[in-house]
């Protein structure tokens, strides 16, 4: 069994807890390879869709959750005890666990949530006919990071240094970065770089950002940075600095701002994915997606606490006020 596994006998996890395989009776079997650990609301998102859909966990299907608990080294032995365990579909949650899966050159379906571009990663040859056993979302959105700096543009004006707060190795800094240059030249503002290489360094970064000019900061969400948004918010407070994140449940951390896409609703759509799959459907006949809804959220008290005025014009246009 997979418990018995070296490799999975630490990195298999549901909830929290070590989770043994079932091998009792073959049912369909879905895994989960996360870089990170999984967010409550992504879990709570995928499941409730699966149960809509007439899945039950340990009723109707196996699932089996693997993390690398942010550490990008041990994707490797985590992504072969998965395979090993020989799920009939795979959700893969990032770039990272994306390319590490696609690495394994398995057959099994795989489920891709939120990748930056299946083409260049590799992923497949087509978005509209996947070649290989990718399908799943695109997380790409162009004109988003543009839409993000000119929130802060409009909000902190004043602001002419904006850090990108990301992991410079992650598979999609290059596309981001190009991204947020474009976007800040456009405004005429310096985008720096607040980079780092480990958990360590994640929260110095901040730091040493604001040193050295940064006035706001737009915070990537990649693995290494996930679990530590309670310790970024509680940083850029200190600092006295707006941050902008990505995704709605970082508004209610205390993030000033969030503008991107709701990654609750890209995990529901991977369950429907998943009972396709299940069903019989082939990954050459499902597409990848893009997602079209781009949640705003303005965080007032936080914004208020920093002293910004958020103009009439941006409190309308957002989904979401904290007051």
């Amino acid at each position: 069994t997979l418990s018995s596994s070296s490799a999975a006998s630490d990195v298999y996890k549901r909830q929290g807890m070590t989770a043994l395989a079932r091998a009792q009776t073959r049912r369909p079997r879905i895994g989960i390879v996360l870089s990170e650990s999984l967010i409550p609301s992504y879990y709570e998102a995928l499941i409730r869709e699966l149960e809509r859909l007439g899945w039950r966990d340990g009723v109707t299907f196996d699932l089996m959750i693997a993390s690398a608990d942010g550490e990008p080294t041990r994707l490797p032995p985590v992504v072969r005890a998965m395979v090993e365990w020989a799920p009939d579909v795979i959700i893969s949650s990032s770039n990272r666990t994306h390319i590490a899966l696609s690495d394994q050159n398995t057959s099994i379906p795989i489920i891709a949530v939120s990748s930056i571009d299946p083409l260049r990663l590799g992923l497949s040859d087509s978005l509209s006919r996947p070649s290989r056993n990718f399908t799943g979302t695109v997380g790409f959105v162009e004109g988003l990071m543009e839409k993000r700096i000119e929130l802060l543009h409009e909000v902190i004006p004043q602001a002419r240094r904006i850090a990108l707060h990301l992991d410079p190795g992650n598979p999609a800094f290059p596309a981001t970065h190009e991204d947020a240059q474009k976007a800040a030249s456009r405004f005429g503002i310096d985008l720096m770089i607040a980079g780092y290489r480990n958990r360590e360094e994640v929260v110095n970064a901040l730091r040493k950002s604001k040193d050295l000019g940064a006035q706001t900061f737009v915070v990537v969400p990649d693995a290494l940075a996930l679990p530590q948004m309670e310790a970024i918010v509680a940083t850029a407070n200190d600092l006295g600095l707006p941050i902008l994140g990505f995704n709605p449940n970082e508004l209610k951390l205390g993030f000033t701002f969030v503008l991107g896409i709701d990654r609750a609703l890209l995990w529901s759509e991977a369950a429907r994915t998943a009972d396709k799959l299940l069903r019989g459907s082939k990954v050459a006949d499902m597409p990848f997606t893009r997602p079209t809804k781009v949640h705003v959220g303005v965080n007032l008290k936080a914004a208020k606490a920093l002293g910004l005025d958020v103009p009439l014009q941006v409190l309308a246009r957002a989904d979401e006020v904290i007051e």
